[in-house]
């Protein structure tokens, strides 16, 4: 989803609009909709409970396939001007086979750490370590490395001179085939089953699915995202859910695919955008949490800019600046 209006009066307000504007800027050039399911869309908060309740429900918007009996309020909290939604992998994979068109290469393999030069008073990065499909430690030389990687970014830790404070959080989902069509409305959802709340996301998608998603769980990162599996009782607590908002649309609905995944969070929840302190033509973009698609392009624009020019000028990235969380 890129809702940039769910950032407002953060310290990420800025890069989400300025994202959001990129977004349609990229859509109408790489013909977003067919490329990658861009839409804009209009987007609900809701909140829901299956509590007994004595007070009128304060429903604005309503939708037919969502329960009545449930909703206690329904609020606009986005619309077509200020919300869409896009195909996380096909939206990645359209800039990666761009990027490829223009020269780039893609290699897939494992980052074991850097080479630096030293000369005088200053430290320079001039490569990475990888290791290969032999299993040998091959050196790759660089003139500019940029530190993104995702909840794993923490692991350069070990290779640098202060620790990177960045972790991983998880994520389930679950993608549902509905009974009957839906109405185009991504909902943001409070939800309180009678013993807890949590607040599950779903959005109707171009395909006819609706992709929900629970929050962010705390749990050990492995090292490998080959070992990253979906816990059967969180995919049963959001079905659950799905099946109690929308009973005639989500309750029977065929299961297309139960995933989770894990998005970067830094110890002050900003994102980490900028120069690493101390060692020259090392970067770092990372930290953005659940946000990473939403302010990609505003990022990556502005890492562009740093890299070419030495400064930004889309971006005023002194709030993001890695220093303030290295230890």
């Amino acid at each position: 989803m890129l809702p940039p209006p769910r950032c407002d009066g953060t310290p990420t307000e800025e890069i989400s609009r300025k994202s959001f504007q990129l977004h349609a800027d990229l859509a109408r050039e790489l013909n977003g909709p067919t490329s990658y399911d861009y839409r804009c869309l209009d987007t609900l908060a809701v909140t829901a409970s299956t509590r007994p309740s004595s007070s009128p429900a304060n429903v604005g918007p309503k939708l037919d396939w969502l329960d009545p009996e449930i909703i206690l309020q329904t609020s606009v909290s986005g619309d077509k001007t200020t919300t869409a939604q896009l195909h996380p992998l096909k939206f990645t994979n359209t800039l990666m086979q761009l990027a490829i068109a223009r020269g780039a290469e893609l290699m897939i393999t494992t980052v074991d750490g850097f080479e630096f030069h030293d000369n005088d008073d200053r430290r320079q990065v001039r490569g990475v370590r990888v290791t290969g499909q032999t299993c040998n430690t091959e050196f790759i030389p660089c003139d500019d490395v940029i530190i993104a990687m995702g909840p794993w970014s923490g692991l350069t830790s070990s290779w640098l001179p202060h620790r990177v404070a960045v972790s991983g959080s998880r994520v389930h989902s679950v993608i549902l085939k509905p009974t009957a069509p839906v109405s185009v409305h991504a909902l943001f959802v409070l939800f309180d089953d009678g013993k807890k709340e949590s607040e599950p996301e779903v959005y109707p998608r171009p395909d006819g699915t609706v992709f929900v998603c629970g929050g962010l769980e705390t749990h050990s990162l492995p090292a490998d995202p080959r070992h990253i599996k979906p816990v059967k009782d969180s995919i049963l607590h959001l079905r659950d859910i799905a099946g109690i908002l929308s009973p005639k649309h989500l309750r029977d609905a065929t299961v297309v695919r139960e995933q989770c995944g894990f998005v970067p969070v830094s110890y002050d929840s900003i994102p980490l955008i900028g120069k690493y302190p101390g060692i020259d033509r090392l970067y770092m973009a990372t930290g953005h949490s659940v946000w990473g698609i939403l302010q990609a392009p505003a990022t990556g624009l502005a890492m562009a800019e740093l890299l070419l020019e030495g400064n930004s000028t889309s971006l005023d990235l002194k709030q993001f600046e890695p220093s303030r969380l290295l230890m």
